[in-house]
């Protein structure tokens, strides 16, 4: 197994289309596109927590934007 793959056990389950449409509605509620993860997600703690901090990813963005200048300036002296 790579490094990069830790999870060794493999679940698999089919459910019928009336149900795939519900677990797609309730994943698309909180904007979360992994359904593996969803489903991990529901299976370990029963419900999944996606913050909405745009405030705080505007903040990482421009943190980034400053770092990339700072670096930039720097390797010219």
């Amino acid at each position: 197994m790579s490094e990069k793959r830790k999870r060794a056990v493999h679940y698999s389950f089919t459910v019928p289309e009336s149900e795939d449409a519900i677990i797609r509605g309730k994943m698309k509620l909180p904007g979360i596109k992994n359904q593996s993860a969803y489903l991990r997600g529901m299976a370990l703690n029963g419900y999944l927590l996606k913050p909405d901090l745009p405030e705080l990813q505007k903040a990482v963005s421009l943190i980034g934007r400053f770092d990339s200048n700072v670096n930039t300036v720097s390797s010219w002296e």
